[in-house]
């Protein structure tokens, strides 16, 4: 019974166009999640490569100390 009721009050949203205003803030919901997660590892890979190339000029220094 609980899911007849949950089917007619999504028939009475599309009716009332209250469907359109979830629909938006849904793809605004998952595009902002897919923003912060591609910003998360854009920016962990920029931090990862310049410790990496400090490091690689650490022990090319050393090296050349040597």
């Amino acid at each position: 019974m609980p899911l007849k009721k949950g089917i007619s009050l999504i028939y009475q949203m599309i009716e009332n166009k209250k469907i359109d205003g979830l629909i938006k803030q849904l793809i605004l919901t998952i595009g902002l999640g897919i923003a912060l997660l591609v910003f998360a590892l854009l920016a962990s890979g920029i931090f990862f490569t310049g410790a990496v190339v400090q490091s690689t000029n650490g022990a090319i220094k050393d090296n050349a100390n040597k």
